[in-house]
């Protein structure tokens, strides 16, 4: 699996549109409605009346993880680890991956942004502030897109905790995607930054991603996993050199001339319904803020693609 620099900037900036969406981008403002009944558009899939899984698939990880192991984060990839991963039936932000209607997808706006209020209170996440904005094609911002996603149109809504900006942001969405002709759906969170391993409330964490996400991990080996995370990232000196990767001793006293450095360590799952193929990741991503210190988040992502 490949991420694109998820580092404490890219998340900065990501944050930094998600509050321009709430105080200027968008029309929709705050909606005096119930955010547990969004009103639905004639035709519009009902949520919850999703088509049933059939087949779900947790990719394998490692469970020690070694220098050549991490050598992948070093060309923005993820070292797949077991984190225990299992997947429930029941949650939360299940209703924002149903089907919108896709001929009219600008006027959807309100319907997305209503599911995402609806799973925010269910889960009892707190009190966020939730935007929505169509992106016409000559419209997508460029932090949207990869170099394997490129979007014809794109319906995003944005939640964020307004303060600190190391609060968590939720996301959820839909659009064209160019290469496939086809709409992806998709909703994911990235947590508030921690800047040691220690930080992180596990029990209510994994609880947390298990009520909005339907993911369920094991609390002893997502333990494992941050700290391993947190100190790679703090503590590695990156190869001056372009040559591919080669392991190397690590010095807190020394300054690595190729920083500054990012890791990822996560789990997936492919999940197979009667009429649709779904996508779920969970990653711990750490960036080194110079030798010696990083901060982390956890990413959580499912995104959906419907057959027709």
């Amino acid at each position: 699996m490949k991420t694109k620099n998820k580092t404490a900037f890219m998340k900065f900036t990501a944050l930094f549109l998600c509050l321009m969406l709430a105080f200027g981008m968008v029309a929709c403002g705050d909606k005096d409605k119930d955010p547990a009944d969004p009103a639905e558009p004639e035709g519009q899939t009902d949520p919850g009346t999703a088509s049933e899984v059939v087949d779900v698939k947790v990719e394998q990880g490692l469970t020690e993880v070694t220098d050549a192991d991490w050598g992948v984060c070093l060309t923005g990839g993820t070292v797949m680890y077991d984190l225990g991963m299992e997947l429930t039936d029941d949650w939360t932000m299940k209703g924002t991956l149903d089907k919108l209607d896709e001929n009219a997808l600008e006027s959807q706006s309100d319907v997305l942004q209503g599911r995402l209020e609806a799973g925010i209170a269910e889960a009892g996440m707190g009190d966020f502030t939730v935007s929505a904005v169509y992106n016409a094609p000559e419209n997508i911002p460029e932090a949207a897109e990869t170099e394997d996603v490129k979007w014809g149109e794109l319906l995003d809504c944005v939640g964020v905790k307004l303060g600190d900006q190391a609060n968590t942001v939720l996301e959820t969405g839909a659009g064209l995607l160019l290469t496939e002709q086809k709409y992806r759906y998709f909703t994911k969170m990235d947590t508030q930054d921690y800047f040691a391993a220690s930080e992180v409330n596990i029990p209510e964490l994994c609880e947390l991603i298990k009520s909005a996400y339907g993911i369920s991990i094991d609390p002893e080996k997502f333990e494992k996993a941050l700290k391993e995370t947190f100190d790679r990232a703090a503590y590695y000196i990156v190869p001056e050199s372009d040559e591919p990767y080669v392991a190397e001793e690590t010095d807190p006293a020394e300054i690595g001339e190729g920083g500054p450095y990012h890791c990822m360590l996560g789990q997936s799952a492919t999940v197979t319904g009667t009429d649709y193929t779904e996508k779920v990741d969970l990653v711990i991503q750490a960036y080194q803020v110079q030798i010696g210190e990083a901060g982390m988040y956890i990413h959580v992502e499912r995104a959906r693609e419907y057959n027709g």
